[in-house]
């Protein structure tokens, strides 16, 4: 069994700089190299710097190449995670990808191939699956806390800067609001019904880039129980999520990244409960995939291959109902 793994971390971006931080505060996590694309090597090197990290290799080929890499966490723009997810996999290590684990569904089904091909670990990074007070949130609702879930409320919005090169802008780097955002509020209502919805309607604005730069859908499951979620990268919103049962209700300020859930019971005063997590809590999913590594599993019981794919196929059916397809898709 394996005391600590050695992390490799593929892109020096911002996203990544969170991630080291929550690697810092586990015992059985190092940071040993971060390998930078050729243009940006610059910051990979002051990347390096910054963390402590003891090796900067010069493009993403050497560091799945390096031979003291236990699992590669991949944190490049969104048209590579499926190269060099699938790379890295041939290459024997284990891999955490950012979300999306790729562009649509058929793509991330050949990346799963490719895992239990070479009997490799790989998740997509939904690191809010691992929180505490999502595992809190789980636990009440199959306790029944709140009697039967009938309705979910989520808004993921935020309004970044125009500039038609940014990769949330950016069709060619497969940007909009539905991949950056929309797919956080996709997979929380999931994984609150434990299901997948039979039937969602929807619309969205697609702004002069191409991309969707916001959206809405209604998320209809068996037995009448429906999510609505709004996504944006064009307006800023609370980023609340609302669990609403027959016996009560919890809100959830911030969700994706949240530490605080209330609960609404009848005829009782509300309750708020705090759920702090160290660092960045990105540590959270780290700690999850060295857990299953550990255990021989291919996969997370808790965010597995299908979770992934199945938010994936309803992206693809919302982008392919927007006629939205981004130009490097096969």
């Amino acid at each position: 069994m394996k005391d600590v793994f050695n992390w490799g971390i593929l892109g020096p971006g911002t996203i990544a700089n969170s991630f080291v931080e929550g690697l810092k505060v586990l015992k059985d996590a190092n940071v040993e190299a971060v390998g930078a694309f050729p243009p940006e090597l610059e910051n990979g090197k002051s990347f390096a710097k910054k963390h402590g990290i003891p090796n900067c290799y010069e493009s993403y080929e050497e560091l799945i190449d390096a031979k003291n890499i236990d699992i590669i966490y991949i944190s490049a723009l969104n048209p590579a995670h499926k190269k060099y997810s699938m790379m890295a996999l041939e290459a024997g290590k284990h891999v955490l990808c950012e979300k999306p684990l790729a562009i649509n569904a058929r793509d991330a089904e050949e990346i799963a191939r490719c895992a239990q091909k070479n009997k490799r670990f790989l998740m997509e990074g939904m690191w809010t699956k691992f929180l505490p007070v999502t595992v809190g949130i789980r636990n009440w609702i199959a306790d029944g806390l709140i009697g039967e879930v009938r309705q979910v409320k989520a808004d993921f919005c935020f309004r970044c800067d125009w500039n038609p090169g940014n990769r949330l802008l950016c069709m060619e780097l497969g940007g909009g609001a539905l991949m950056d955002v929309g797919i956080y509020n996709i997979s929380y209502s999931n994984m609150i019904y434990g299901s997948l919805p039979q039937k969602v309607t929807h619309d969205a604005y697609i702004g002069p880039t191409g991309v969707d730069e916001q959206s809405s859908a209604i998320l209809q499951y068996e037995n009448g129980q429906i999510a609505t979620i709004i996504q944006a990268v064009r307006t800023q919103s609370p980023w609340d999520a609302w669990i609403i049962g027959t016996e009560g209700y919890i809100h959830l300020p911030e969700f994706w990244h949240g530490k605080l859930a209330t609960v609404y019971l009848k005829n009782k005063e509300p309750l708020t409960y705090d759920f702090p997590f160290e660092a960045s809590g990105y540590n959270c999913e780290a700690e999850e995939a060295m857990r299953c590594i550990r255990e021989g599993k291919l996969q997370s019981d808790i965010h597995p291959h299908e979770s992934t794919i199945s938010t994936l196929n309803i992206m693809d059916a919302m982008r392919k109902d927007w006629g939205m397809a981004f130009p490097f898709e096969s």
